[in-house]
């Protein structure tokens, strides 16, 4: 099962950060599961057990988290929540606010491929919607942001999902991969 729950926070680097790690605790108690949340060397946290695999971002006044698990959980206690019935794998979440003035061009350039530059060019959603992808895809690796120019495509891919999220504080892409 995935298992994505979003919401809004302050708009600081500290309250994302403690969002995030309190929305995922949240979800990690309605599951059973009390392992500590640790970090790769690459930034990934991870639960040790490997009962979960887990993945959180945050933009603009947004945080999220994913889980992915064997268990179907009830997590009706959360105001926003995405539910896939999908096989427990490695996964990765990306939410980004779309902002209008991004370099867009400087950003494909560097980090897509041929194919996806060519889409998110056409307008700012699609942009958005291939570097979301792009960067859940390097979460769900452990890869890393540094690594996004040397992934395939992320045009075609199964097990990739892709939101538009409207929140109060503006509109939002939010992008799920899973391995």
């Amino acid at each position: 099962m995935l298992y994505i729950a979003y919401c809004e926070c302050e708009n600081t680097a500290t309250d994302r950060h403690n969002k995030a790690y309190d929305l995922l605790n949240q979800m990690l108690l309605a599951a059973g599961i009390n392992g500590p949340v640790k970090k790769a060397p690459s930034g990934k946290p991870y639960i040790e057990d490997d009962k979960a695999f887990i993945s959180l971002s945050h933009s603009g006044s947004a945080v999220c988290c994913a889980l992915s698990c064997d268990e179907k959980i009830d997590l009706s206690f959360l105001p926003d929540i995405i539910i896939r019935e999908d096989k427990k794998s490695h996964v990765g979440v990306d939410i980004e606010k779309i902002v209008p003035n991004r370099d867009m061009k400087k950003i494909a350039d560097r980090f897509f491929t041929a194919d996806e530059q060519e889409i998110a060019k056409t307008d700012i959603t699609h942009f958005y919607r291939v570097y979301t992808r792009k960067e859940s895809m390097a979460k769900a690796t452990g890869r890393g942001i540094a690594e996004l120019r040397r992934q395939p495509s992320t045009l075609a891919r199964d097990g990739t999902y892709t939101y538009n999220i409207n929140l109060p504080t503006g509109d939002y892409i939010l992008s799920v991969s899973l391995l």
